[in-house]
This record gives C-alpha cells, structure tokens and sequence, in this order.
C-alpha cells in the first residue's frame, strides 16, 4: 500500500507501508518520516516515505531523449526503451573500462570470507566505527560489485568522463548486471538464496547511492569521494547555490535529499538490470522492485545474519544426529 504527495516543486513524497522490517525483526526504528502501525488486520507495518523526482533525476527519461519522436514523458516508452537497453547492454560498454581487458568485479570470490564484526582499518573491509561489535558484514556484501565506478581498477578519472545522468545510470546498469550473474553463479542450485541474496545486494547498492552504508574500505571510499563529486556537477542546477533558500525546486547543498531522490527515481532500472542475469529475461514486471531498501541496512544485515546462523545450526544438528545415531 502507498500514497504520493507532491509538493509545488518537482520532488514528490512516495509513502510506503513495510511489513517486512517488524515481521522478519521484530522491531523498528524511529526514523523520521516513518511510523510504526497496524493494518486492518492488526498486522504491524512500518510507514516508511521517500523522495523522488521523476521530472529532473530520471535517467531513463536523459537516455531516452524523444528517440524516434517519442516524447519523454510517454512512461511505456520509456519503460519499453528501457528493457531494451538493459538486455542489450555489456560490461564492454562502459566508458570507464578504458584500457581494461575482462569484466570487472570477475576476482570477487565469496570463498573462505567470514563475517566481519570490526571497525575498518588500513583500508580493509569493515564496518564504520559506530557499528563496530554491534553487527557483521556478510561475505555477500564484502564481494558487491560496483563495476569501475570506484576508479581504481582501471586507474579511471570517473568524475571527468561521466557528464551526464544517462551515463551515471548506465554504468551502475552494467556493474548491476554483473553482481546478478555473480550471484547466480553463486547460487546456482539454490532458487531462494538467490532470491534473497539479490535483494539484498539491490538494498546494498542503494546505500552506497544514497551515502547511507555502514560498511567501508578502500574502493567504498574511492566510489564516495566520485559519487558525491557527480551529483554536484551533473546536478549542478538542480542544487541551492549560496544564500538561495526559498526556492522548492532546489535541493540542498549537502546533496543527501538529491542522492536519495535519485535513487527512488532510477532504482526501478537497477533493480531490472540486477534481476536480468539471474531470470535471462527482461519485461515490465521486473520494473517492480521490492521494499528490501527501506529497511535500514543494520536490520538487513541482522536478518542476514540470522538466516546465515539457521542454516549453520541446522547444518551442525544433522551431523550431531547422524553421529549419535553411529554410537
């Protein structure tokens, strides 16, 4: 269930009621614009309400740009356009891969990495210092693929060769891309880990947009200092300039209203390019993402953790069963 308000500017509220956060937790935050209520049902929901802005922000709207007399705002053309691109699509496309050879993010081996509960030092992947001991980072998180927006593998300037937001979505379409076929190949016996593990590395992705992740190191940081640069100078005259505080179409120097709008506004697109590899096939109920992002990424990565300590639990039980049935 969700409702949308829009204000006299562009920048519409999207209100959503998610179950998910108090049923698979069992509780929930105070964040500002949520509540905690019941339906008619009396099952509890959380109220949780985002920006978007479909009119300024829509990289789908830039890519598309009234190909063939279209105009931009007819919405299934878009979305038609849309699929197209998103099956067509190849990491070789990417301007960032310069002189690279081979798809990024092929060296990501989830194999032998164990969860990790310590604060992030010396550019090692951890967790930031405020949730050091309190929640692990799981092996899922620790291999996310984010294509060459970080910069390092192809010793890429990124924040010169993206100029526009069709480029900006584009390159996190092919790095999504990717991290669905890695995780298919991870799980390619196992229908409902997949299941799981893509939406949670949807919601990852999502963090790391809208600068709100917990977990960090040395190509997280690269992807930050890049991404904030980005926004401020593809968005540029969408942001308040100096002492300009009236006018409702801006966004706030700070850029932390614009990056969520943007992600609310093109999560749509990433979520069908991470679900392409695993399902080979793109159509217009892919567009449908789920509501694993508004659950804060502490709560995910508890849930995550839960589900990880279950299946090890059930694990080791069977062999105890097995061994006393020996004795």
């Amino acid at each position: 269930m969700s409702n949308t308000t829009t204000s006299p500017s562009n920048i519409s509220t999207q209100c959503v009621e998610v179950k998910e956060i108090v049923k698979n937790v069992g509780t929930s935050g105070g964040n500002s614009g949520s509540g905690t209520s019941s339906s008619s049902g009396g099952e509890p929901f959380v109220k949780v309400c985002v920006t978007t802005d479909t009119k300024n922000l829509d990289g789908g709207k830039t890519m598309m740009g009234g190909n063939g007399g279209v105009t931009v705002d007819d919405e299934d053309a878009i979305k038609q356009f849309m699929e197209e691109f998103i099956e067509a699509i190849k990491h070789e496309d990417s301007k960032l891969k310069e002189n690279c050879n081979g798809s990024p993010c092929s060296n990501s081996k989830i194999n032998g990495k164990n969860w990790i509960w310590t604060e992030a030092k010396n550019g090692n992947v951890q967790l930031k210092a405020d949730y050091k001991d309190k929640i692990g980072i799981p092996p899922r998180t620790q291999v996310l693929c984010f294509g060459n927006l970080h910069g390092e593998r192809c010793k890429t300037d990124v924040s010169k060769i993206i100029d526009s937001n069709g480029t900006l979505l584009t390159e996190w379409i092919i790095a999504t891309k990717i991290e669905g076929q890695n995780l298919k190949k991870r799980h390619i016996n196992d229908g409902d880990k997949l299941c799981k593990a893509v939406k949670y590395s949807y919601a990852d992705i999502g963090d790391l947009i809208k600068n709100t992740s917990i977990w960090e190191n040395k190509w997280t940081k690269l992807l930050e200092t890049n991404l904030e640069n980005l926004f401020k100078k593809i968005f540029h005259d969408n942001i308040q300039k100096s002492g300009q505080t009236t006018n409702s179409d801006k966004y706030p120097s700070d850029l932390t209203l614009l990056r969520e709008a943007w992600w609310n506004t093109n999560k749509k697109y990433i979520w069908g390019a991470l679900q392409y590899s695993p399902t080979n096939q793109i159509n217009s109920e892919v567009f449908e993402q789920p509501n694993t992002d508004y659950i804060p990424q502490f709560l995910r990565f508890a849930q995550e953790w839960v589900e990880h300590f279950c299946e090890k639990r059930k694990t080791h039980a069977k062999d105890v069963v097995e061994k006393c049935k020996k004795c």
